[in-house]
């Protein structure tokens, strides 16, 4: 298949086989990138040759015991025999795990393939919330931690995916979703969408007694879920893969999770972005009314999470 012949910046589902769906016509062309012989550009090995190489100054800056990169893989490299179209010998995928095989990466592909009816949702491009457990397990094996806190009990829940919705009439599947008291864990949001997104999540009884930070994309949002089995506090913003120095500054985590879906890999990591910008940046294109309303919220949060909303509250 020609991946030219379809319709850029038009996301669309596609039909697999087995009752899987998958995504087509998105701006990172998906398709094109799984079915072609492709390489990572000059410029996307020096950025993220550069993020690497940056990782033992910011343990040392910021006295982080551990930092990774974990890439989360696209739905379609975990079922290639269910996908429409045939894999490429060697992707851009392939590239990336090729030129940074020995650096601080974690890819769960292989734990998340041996358990893969459970781990992706088949009306959905992402990991189930059972699949963000096992990609926690993976990261913290790698980092010679045990998983113990981990969840291990899951509720069967029916859900409409990202790509079901894109279906006439909707399509949803039953999908392997943590428990309510998981959920509960969250205790702050600032109430931006997406990029700029920040979230804390406590659990006084998880086994390790410290603070891990994940910067990612929308697969970080279970993940941090399933990590706040294990840490006892766990950051989460939305900026994939991009390491912001004020923000870790502010929180002072132990470990640092840099996160990544795998159809992002060909860009350039937002190492160096700020956070807080972003999402001053997402409140300044806000209507007054839903501008008020948030700052309002903000403004009833404890004080001690002031530090990750005032440049909000100042916009």
């Amino acid at each position: 298949m020609e991946s030219g012949k379809l319709q850029l910046n038009q996301p669309f589902t596609i039909a697999g086989q087995m009752g899987q769906f998958f995504l087509a016509g998105d701006s990172n062309d998906s398709v094109g990138q799984f079915v072609e012989e492709r390489s990572l550009s000059p410029l996307a090995i020096a950025a993220w040759s550069e993020t690497f190489n940056k990782f033992s100054t910011w343990r040392d800056a910021y006295a982080l015991d551990k930092i990774s990169l974990l890439v989360a893989p696209a739905k379609e490299e975990i079922f290639p025999d269910l996908y429409p179209y045939t894999r490429a010998k060697r992707t851009v995928f392939d590239d990336f795990i090729g030129n940074f095989r020995n650096c601080d990466m974690i890819n769960p592909k292989w734990e998340l393939r041996a358990k893969r009816d459970f781990t992706y949702r088949r009306t959905d491009t992402h990991w189930s919330d059972f699949g963000a457990t096992v990609a926690a397990l993976a990261t913290l094996k790698s980092w010679g931690f045990s998983g113990t806190g981990l969840p291990e009990t899951f509720c069967v829940v029916q859900r409409i995916g990202d790509l079901g919705n894109k279906l006439e009439p909707h399509v949803a599947s039953w999908d392997l979703c943590f428990p309510a008291d998981i959920c509960k864990r969250q205790i702050f949001d600032n109430g931006i969408a997406n990029q700029g997104n920040i979230r804390v999540l406590r659990n006084p009884a998880a086994p390790r007694d410290e603070r891990l930070m994940i910067f990612g994309d929308s697969f970080g949002t279970n993940l941090a879920l399933a990590f706040s089995g294990a840490f006892t506090e766990v950051y989460f913003t939305y900026q994939p893969a991009g390491f912001d120095p004020e923000f870790v500054q502010i929180v002072k985590p132990r470990h640092v999770l840099l996160e990544i879906t795998q159809r992002f890999l060909h860009g350039q990591p937002a190492t160096g972005r700020s956070v807080f910008s972003q999402g001053k940046e997402k409140l300044a294109a806000m209507d007054k009314a839903a501008k008020d309303l948030l700052k309002a919220r903000l403004a009833r949060e404890p004080s001690e999470f002031a530090p990750l909303f005032s440049s909000l509250m100042e916009a």
